[in-house]
């Protein structure tokens, strides 16, 4: 039994560990009769003397089954110490280790197929095994399998990126360049480890990476970019230091820090030629809070344009340095290096700031850079109301004809336009030197007095602050003088005028009235018994009034009046006549004309808005007539002049219509009383007479003419 002569041997040998030549006659025997066991059992006893030998029981064991033993026959022959073997073993022994995942063995088995060892050369088959020998880790393989596949850039840029994992330097590059178009991330891969290896240009490719976002994070990342361009902007080095300019142009404050010292430590290719002499960045205060929550971050991971609208309230509620200069950095990020420029420009002439004094040659450095960005430009038209406007989504102010024009740096386009004259749009290339161009603008006229056309080439006639967008005006306009937008046009403004009084009004009141006269006529004398007496009603009155402005807010009315009231208990007594007349009910009649002085609120007439005011005045006549009987037939009469106190409000139905409602009090002087006695008609003069007072409201209408 062939395959008990391997259990045999190993039993031998247990028993007598420093005795092989009982356990060797064994294996031998079994050897010879092909017991792939004791082929290679008897293969490691005698590959220490014998490696030949060793060879071919390797071969023979691997043959028939033994898997181990063709992993250590192909090690024998990658050692030349297999010569005795045909070319065929030789190959089989590697062909099959590979198999059995030896990665050295496919490396060999890689190269004998490709240079038709043993075997009709196959590329093919031969890049099959370098690739199984890269994919464990032996970089020779993954070199000699990029070199059979030229044309398939992916497939050789993974294969020379398993040669840059074993550090093969050149390989990363290779990797770098075959990945750069298919596989970012694994493209960055490589040129991060190419920089660990110490190769420049890998530190500059692997910061571009992060500051792209094209890393294996696929995320922005300038803080780790930095930090891998730094590797390689020194004096030994400047790949890197491109890199860390790209960054500080972005607004990236810590780039531009790092190039203030690199430069300041003797490395060229970090300094500007026109700010050698800035100082060395300074230690952070400690105390230094971040000005927004957050706001590291987003510049961090590129998230500029968040950064612009984060700061952009903080600009409007306090316009300090700091927050001038960070919003700065954070458009030069967005690309929009003209606000920026004049952003940093005004932090930097801030003096005794803390946060400007402390990054003061940064900011200076990055002023610098966003300078690069813009040029100057010079537009020569006619007339002085002519403008140039860049066509950007948020443009600058425009600039006027013939004057310097601070413009982005590349191909432009700028609008020229004024009034009564048709636009046009040019193409600038604004380089290094100051570009100068003149145009012509053709005359037009719009519709509206105050547009302007806007648009170039198909434009249209716009209202100021307006553009045209291919099939309307649109923004908010700014109207001239006279008008005020409503939606997307202007219209005239009504003109207010000094006073809501119009040129002439007449109206006609209505409502009720009361003079006091109770307990007592206070319009007759007071007679010796004390017996004179009698009241008045609340009654109805009637007002015509006609006005008019006299200047600003004064105005002027004239009243005519008339009113009805109840009288009771009204009788007369002479004290020289014992008694005194009946009493008789009767009614009581007043007639009045006065003139008022009112001052007025006089916002704008129009339907629904009111008008408050006041008024003094005097009526020189006033008559008030009452039936009597008694002594004497006749009437009592009371003769006065009164100045009244008025108050009231307008609401105006229409510019030419109000509607009133008025109160008003009057303090009555009488100057003549006359009424009949048993002697006749007595008549008290005023010296006799007592004041009184009459309170009155009414409503009524006014008509409004002229403005």
């Amino acid at each position: 039994e062939p395959t008990r002569c391997a259990p045999a041997a190993e039993a031998e040998l247990a028993l007598r560990p420093t005795e092989t030549r009982a356990a060797r006659r064994l294996l031998e025997r079994g050897a010879e009769q092909r017991d792939a066991a004791s082929a290679n059992a008897l293969a490691r006893i005698v590959e220490p003397t014998d490696a030949s030998r060793a060879a071919e029981l390797y071969a023979s064991a691997c043959e028939h089954g033994a898997a181990d033993a063709c992993a250590a026959g192909a090690v024998l022959v990658e050692r030349g110490r297999g010569d005795t073997l045909s070319l065929d073993a030789r190959l089989s022994l590697v062909v099959r280790a590979c198999e059995q995942d030896d990665a050295q063995a496919c490396l060999h088995a890689g190269v004998a197929h490709r240079d038709g060892v043993g075997v009709a050369a196959d590329p093919a088959r031969a890049l099959a095994y370098f690739e199984r020998s890269c994919a464990g880790r032996i970089t020779a393989a993954c070199a000699e399998g990029a070199a059979l596949v030229p044309d398939d850039p992916a497939r050789r840029g993974r294969l020379q990126a398993g040669a840059c994992s074993g550090g093969d330097v050149a390989a990363c590059r290779g990797a770098r360049e075959s990945l750069s178009a298919s596989d970012a991330p694994a493209a960055a891969e490589a040129a991060r480890r190419g920089c660990e290896l110490g190769d420049a240009s890998a530190c500059s490719a692997a910061g571009d990476s992060l500051a792209r976002g094209s890393g294996a994070g696929t995320g922005t990342d300038r803080a780790a970019a930095l930090a891998t361009y730094s590797h390689a902007c020194t004096a030994e080095t400047s790949d890197g230091c491109g890199g860390v300019h790209a960054l500080c142009g972005v607004g990236y404050l810590e780039a531009c820090e790092s190039l203030v010292t690199a430069c300041a430590a003797g490395v060229e290719a970090a300094c500007v030629p026109t700010l050698r002499e800035l100082a060395p960045v300074a230690a952070h205060p400690a105390d230094e809070a971040e000005l927004i929550e957050g706001l590291a971050a987003m510049r961090n991971r590129g998230d500029d344009a968040q950064a612009v609208a984060a700061l952009r309230p903080a600009l409007r509620d306090g316009a300090t340095p700091r927050v001038r200069a960070s919003l700065a950095l954070a458009l030069a990020g967005t690309r929009s290096f003209l606000a920026a420029e004049v952003l940093l420009t005004a932090a930097l002439e801030a003096n005794g700031d803390a946060y400007v004094d402390a990054h003061r040659s940064a900011l200076t450095m990055a002023l610098a850079h966003v300078a690069r960005e813009l040029g100057w430009a010079i537009v020569r038209c006619d007339g002085t109301e002519t403008e140039i406007v860049l066509v950007v989504d948020d443009p600058p102010p425009p600039a006027r004809c013939g004057h310097p024009m601070r413009l982005p740096r590349g191909s432009v386009v700028v609008e020229i336009r004024a009034p009564g004259r048709r636009s046009e749009r040019r193409t600038l290339n604004v380089a290094d030197e100051t570009l100068e161009s003149e145009v012509a603008l053709e005359s037009v006229t719009c519709l509206e007095s105050g547009q302007m056309h806007v648009g170039g080439e198909g434009g249209r006639c716009c209202w100021p602050g307006q553009a045209w967008d291919g099939g309307a005006c649109a923004g908010t306009p700014n109207c001239p003088e006279g008008m005020t937008n409503e939606g997307a046009t202007c219209v005239a403004v009504h003109e207010v005028p000094a006073s809501n009084l119009a040129v002439f009004h007449v109206g006609a009141f209505g409502g009720v009235t009361n003079l006091f006269a109770r307990q007592g006529s206070t319009f007759r004398p007071e007679f010796s018994d004390g017996t004179a007496t009698g009241s008045l009603d609340l009654g109805p009155r009637v007002e015509l009034r006609a006005g008019g402005r006299l200047v600003g807010h004064l105005g002027y009315e004239v009243v005519v009046g008339g009113s009805m009231q109840g009288a009771k208990g009204w009788r007369d007594c002479d004290p020289t006549v014992s008694g005194c007349g009946s009493v008789v009910a009767t009614d009581a009649y007043q007639l009045d004309v006065g003139v008022l002085l009112g001052l007025h609120t006089a916002p704008e007439r129009r339907a629904g808005g009111f008008d408050f005011h006041g008024a003094i005045g005097v009526r020189p006549f006033a008559r008030l007539v009452l039936g009597s009987s008694g002594f004497a037939q006749g009437p009592n009469e009371v003769t006065a002049v009164t100045f009244p106190l008025e108050l009231g409000v307008d609401l105006h139905l229409a510019r030419w219509l109000s509607l009133g409602l008025v109160a008003s009090g009057d303090v009555w002087l009488p100057w003549k009383y006359c009424g009949p006695t048993p002697t006749g008609t007595t008549c008290s003069s005023f010296s006799d007479l007592d004041p009184a007072i009459s309170v009155s409201g009414l409503l009524g209408l006014t008509f409004h003419f002229g403005e």
